[in-house]
C-alpha cells in the first residue's frame, strides 16, 4: 500500500465516523482516474438531514348509503331533497309492505334506494301477533289483561272475569251452537261440599277492537277478531283467534302511505308498485 495514501484514507474514515444525529455525509467526486485507479475528492461535507415529506392520512370510502324508514314523512322529505327532480322513482310493495325510492333512475355510476317499512303500532301489534294462533285459556286471559284498553266490545274487564273462573273448574263442557236461540260458551261443573253446580259462562262470538294499524297513522281501524274455543284433554280450553277484515284493513293502510307520497311528490316522481331489480349488463364481444 502507497504510504501516501494511508492520511488520505484516515481522512475519509474519520469523517464518515463522525456523523451527528440527524445529519448526513456528503463527498464530492471530482473524477476518477482510471490509470492509477485513485479517487480524487474535491470537498468533504456534513449537511443536516432533510425528512421525507410526511404522506397524508388516507381514508377509506364510506360505505354506500342504503337508509330505511320507518315514518312516511322523514322518507318523503328525504326524497324531496335529495332526490333528482325529473328521475325518481318510487315502487310500493303491498304483500312486502315496504316502499322503495331510487333517487335518480338515470345514473349511469350506480344509484341509491332507499326504503320505507312502517312499523305496526303498539296497540296492534300484540293482536297481530296472536292471530291464528292457539292459545290456552289461561294464557288468553293474561293476553286480555295487558291489552284490554283496545277492546271495545264486549267489555274488556267483563271478558277477563268470565274466562278467569274456568281456571277453578273441575270439569268443563264446550257448548258451541249457531243462531240466537243456541248457547255458545262453557258449562263449568264445580264439586262443592258434595253437591254439583253446572254454570254456564257466556262468552261471545267476537271481540271488537279499535287500534292504528301503523305507527304515524293517527286513524284508527275497527277490527272484528273471531273468538273459537275448542278442548282437549292435555291443554284443556283452547282459544283461536281470525280475523277476515285483517289483510283488508292492513292494504288501506298501507294504500294510505302510497296516496301521502304520490300527493307530496307530484310533478317530481314517478309512483307506482312494484319494487327495485337490478341485473348485469351482457356485452357483445
Amino acid at each position: 500500500m502507497d504510504e501516501k495514501d494511508r492520511p488520505q484514507r484516515n481522512v475519509i474514515e474519520d469523517f464518515i465516523r463522525k456523523v451527528s444525529k440527524g445529519e448526513e455525509n456528503a463527498l464530492a467526486i471530482a473524477h476518477q482516474d482510471t490509470a492509477d485507479g485513485k479517487v480524487h475528492i474535491v470537498a468533504l461535507q456534513n449537511r443536516e438531514l432533510q425528512p421525507e415529506p410526511v404522506d397524508p392520512p388516507q381514508r377509506a370510502e364510506s360505505d354506500r348509503r342504503m337508509h330505511v324508514f320507518s315514518g312516511i314523512d322523514g322518507f318523503i322529505a328525504y326524497l324531496k331533497k335529495f332526490g333528482d327532480e325529473k328521475n325518481t322513482v318510487v315502487l310500493a310493495d303491498p304483500s312486502g309492505e315496504a316502499i322503495f325510492g331510487t333517487l335518480d333512475e338515470t345514473a349511469k355510476t350506480g344509484f341509491e334506494v332507499v326504503e320505507f317499512h312502517p312499523v305496526l303500532h303498539p296497540l296492534f301489534a300484540p293482536w297481530a301477533a296472536v292471530l291464528g294462533k292457539a292459545l290456552k285459556i289461561q294464557t288468553f286471559v293474561q293476553f286480555l289483561s295487558d291489552n284490554r284498553r283496545a277492546i271495545e266490545v264486549p267489555d274488556g274487564k267483563t271478558l277477563q272475569r268470565s274466562l278467569s273462573q274456568v281456571k277453578v273448574s273441575r270439569k268443563i263442557e264446550m257448548c258451541q251452537g249457531i243462531g240466537k236461540q243456541s248457547i255458545n260458551g262453557i258449562m263449568v261443573e264445580q264439586n262443592i261440599g258434595g253437591q254439583t253446580k253446572q254454570d254456564l259462562v257466556e262468552l261471545p262470538d267476537e271481540i271488537v277492537i279499535s287500534v292504528p294499524i301503523y305507527v304515524g297513522t293517527a286513524k284508527r281501524v275497527t277490527l272484528a277478531i273471531d273468538l273459537n274455543l275448542d278442548a282437549n284433554e292435555d291443554d284443556g280450553v283452547i282459544v283461536r283467534l281470525t280475523s277476515a277484515d285483517l289483510i283488508e284493513q292492513r292494504v288501506q293502510a298501507f294504500d294510505e302511505f302510497v296516496a301521502a307520497i304520490t300527493f307530496d311528490l307530484k310533478d317530481r316522481a314517478t309512483v307506482g308498485l312494484g319494487k327495485p331489480r337490478t341485473m348485469e349488463w351482457s356485452y357483445l364481444e
